[in-house]
């Protein structure tokens, strides 16, 4: 696949910039994009490119080991999401999750080194990174608070708090990555929910989860 001006342009580095500077990007060596198959391992907990990674075409699964033989499925990734930036800039040599392939996808790799070059030619790139960093670090924060909270109910409420304030209080998330978030199984989970329903809390709807009383679920951490 050749790599164009208006696939950089859905990358989120490169959205600022200029059509002259997204041409001379695509010169930069090293940029290339990548075709796997279904269940294709792109990167696993032992080994991998050190590169920022986007899909192009397909989609993949980013899995959390959770013993020696055993994953747990942590995010499904589209077209134009990332992922790889702490691979470029961690000193470790093992990486905290795998990616695998879940149809056939195409995936644009940029190499560390080539990375860091682009980085110090154009400062808004730098800035795009450091947002991004930046969220990560927030989104660790609130990981943190919620699991901090001493029941099942307060991981809850803390967690559906969080994402009101940034999706609003309607809030699409399957039960999978909501049970993987706030580390509950599934029967624990809908117990709960169905409980905050039954107190006027919240309304669920197969993936979307609308909160009616927000209040209500700051009462019980």
């Amino acid at each position: 696949m050749k790599i164009g001006k208006e696939l950089l342009k859905n990358l989120f580095p490169f959205h600022t910039l200029d059509e002259d500077k997204l041409s001379k990007i695509i010169e930069y060596a090293g940029i290339e994009v990548k075709d796997y198959l279904q269940d294709e391992v792109i990167i696993d907990r032992s080994h991998g490119e050190r590169a920022l990674c986007f899909v192009v075409e397909g989609k993949c699964e980013v899995e959390r080991s959770r013993g020696a033989s055993d994953t747990m499925p942590v995010k499904t990734l589209g077209p134009f999401d990332s992922f790889g930036i702490i691979s470029v800039f961690s000193q470790r040599d093992s990486y905290p999750t795998s990616v695998v392939a879940k149809a056939k996808t195409s995936i644009l790799l940029i190499p560390k080194d080539t990375l860091l070059k682009i980085l110090a030619d154009y400062p808004e790139v730098s800035l795009r990174i450091i947002e991004f960093l930046s969220s990560k670090v927030e989104y660790l924060n609130d990981t943190v608070s919620t699991f901090c909270q001493k029941s099942t109910e307060g991981r809850l409420a803390r967690k559906l708090i969080l994402m009101r304030s940034r999706l609003g209080d309607k809030i699409e998330i399957s039960m999978t990555r909501l049970c993987s978030e706030i580390g509950i199984g599934r029967a624990s989970l809908y117990r709960i929910l169905v409980e905050f329903e039954k107190n006027g809390l919240i309304k669920t709807d197969k993936k979307t989860i609308i909160i009616l009383n927000p209040k209500g679920l700051e009462e019980i951490l």
